[in-house]
């Protein structure tokens, strides 16, 4: 691809875009030919914490309309890339996805990709490299607080599952007559287990909960809950326009509900600021990274400085962009000597760059 070539040039010793990782045999997990799936939709969403060394589909997409639950079990457990270091995160985006599951054989003629355009992996300080990632952590490790009564406890879970997500989690239980009961139930009469399932989500969720009296596992409960998490996120302070710069002016920090996390706003307001709007926002409307793009170095019809490395040789020329780019970005240029056109990649302010693998790409028209 001619982003990737680009990319090439401008981190020489970056891995190249293979470093998604492609399971030897699909086989393997039961998932037989995937091709045959029936047709499901993968809603991606916008941020994905967990704790394992690898990153499975099902972490970072919800699996929606697969009715043969077998093979959605063994679709959500296909290894996508490696893990970020602990502390760390990367961003993948939605060509890198299509790629990867189209190596794996997944027909994406009958599965609807649907969500966010790019997805946010975390990976807190401290997460343990269990081959079974996020849900497993949570059911191998009990949470630190003996809570009283089941209502208590499944609070306490709940709340630590969006721990790395900041802001606060509102939690209201369904109140039915046996609900009530069930979260009534105390300790250390009862002891609980919230078994592990898929990564956390917001609005309408069913918590499945073992309850234990001395070893003796008496049942599991289905515990309804609607979970919504509050952050502080950026918001527009007044209308941007389309192409427009983001200033610190242009933003607001507001406290806002959310009930899907592919929906949940930026926190980070550095990361906005200094970008160039992709569409008009209104007053009051969240900004997220979705909204913005990398501020064009090079727009069209400005004359740029054209660096041509050949080896051990550099010449600078003088082009004309003949469209806009940001950095690392691959741009049409003209040359003004020759009147030849070829593609560039953009590395600085009116600064492009020709690779050193020959004659540049010279387009035809």
């Amino acid at each position: 691809m001619k982003r990737k070539e680009c990319d090439k040039l401008l981190n020489p010793g970056r891995p190249p875009s293979g470093w998604w990782i492609g399971l030897a045999a699909v086989a393997g997990l039961g998932l037989g030919p995937v091709a045959s799936l029936s047709a499901g939709n993968l809603r991606f969403v916008e941020r994905a914490t967990i704790s394992g060394p690898q990153v499975t589909l099902g972490d970072v997409a919800y699996l929606e309309g697969f009715f043969d639950t077998e093979q959605e079990a063994a679709l959500a457990a296909m290894v996508l890339c490696e893990a970020p270091a602990p502390g760390r995160r990367q961003v993948v985006e939605t060509p890198e996805l299509r790629e990867t599951l189209y190596r794996l054989g997944v027909n994406l003629g009958e599965v609807l990709l649907s969500g966010s355009t790019r997805v946010e992996i975390r990976r807190p300080h401290g997460a343990d490299d269990l081959a079974g990632g996020h849900s497993e952590a949570q059911e191998d490790h009990p949470l630190p607080n003996a809570a009283p009564t089941l209502e208590a406890y499944l609070r306490e879970h709940i709340a630590e599952q969006f721990a790395d997500y900041g802001g606060r989690v509102e939690v209201q239980f369904s109140r039915t007559q046996a609900a009530n009961t069930a979260l009534s139930f105390t300790r250390p009469e009862f002891d609980f287990r919230v078994l592990a399932g898929a990564a956390p989500k917001l609005g309408l969720v069913s918590y499945a909960v073992e309850v234990f009296k001395e070893t003796e596992r008496l049942q599991t409960l289905h515990i309804l809950a609607n979970v919504s998490l509050v952050r502080t996120v950026v918001v527009a302070a007044r209308p941007i326009n389309r192409a427009g710069l983001v200033d610190s002016e242009d933003i607001r920090m507001s406290e806002q509900r959310f009930v899907r996390l592919d929906q949940i706003g930026e926190t980070d307001s550095r990361l906005i600021v200094g970008q160039e709007a992709r569409r008009f926002i209104e007053r009051g409307e969240l900004i997220s990274l979705r909204e913005v793009k990398a501020t064009p170095l090079v727009r069209r019809n400005e004359l740029v400085t054209v660096w041509n490395r050949r080896g051990a040789v550099v010449v600078r020329t003088v082009g004309k962009a003949l469209g806009t780019g940001a950095l690392g970005e691959e741009i049409e240029v003209k040359s003004e000597r020759s009147g030849k056109r070829y593609l560039a990649c953009v590395t600085g302010m009116r600064t492009v760059e020709v690779g050193d693998a020959g004659e540049p790409k010279v387009v035809r028209r």
